[in-house]
């Protein structure tokens, strides 16, 4: 008798939804090392409801089955790691 536990398959939805958050997590990086460049120029950025797209990507990630959201991982740390350095140019300009 085997008793090694079954996984549960992955349907096209699961996929469509892992393609989904890629699509997602590229628009953001996108937007990100856009407004890097801008700060990195000298110039202003609006980064006004950036924080909601951050946390709408992390649910959606979050909501995929495991093994796909772990797929997500590098590209979620490494998105992490973009908003970091932006953070610290932000924290260098002048206040006006």
């Amino acid at each position: 008798m085997n008793c090694t536990p079954t996984r549960p398959m992955l349907t096209e939805y699961d996929t469509h939804d892992l393609a989904s958050v890629r699509t997602c997590l590229e628009d953001v990086r996108t937007d990100l090392r856009t407004a890097q460049a801008l700060l990195d120029a000298g110039r202003a950025v609006d980064l006004t409801g950036m924080d909601g797209r951050m946390a709408a990507l992390c649910a959606q990630a979050l909501g995929l089955p495991p093994p796909l959201a772990r797929q997500t991982l590098p590209d979620l740390l490494a998105l992490r790691d973009t908003v970091e350095v932006l953070v610290e140019t932000l924290g260098r300009r002048p206040i006006r």
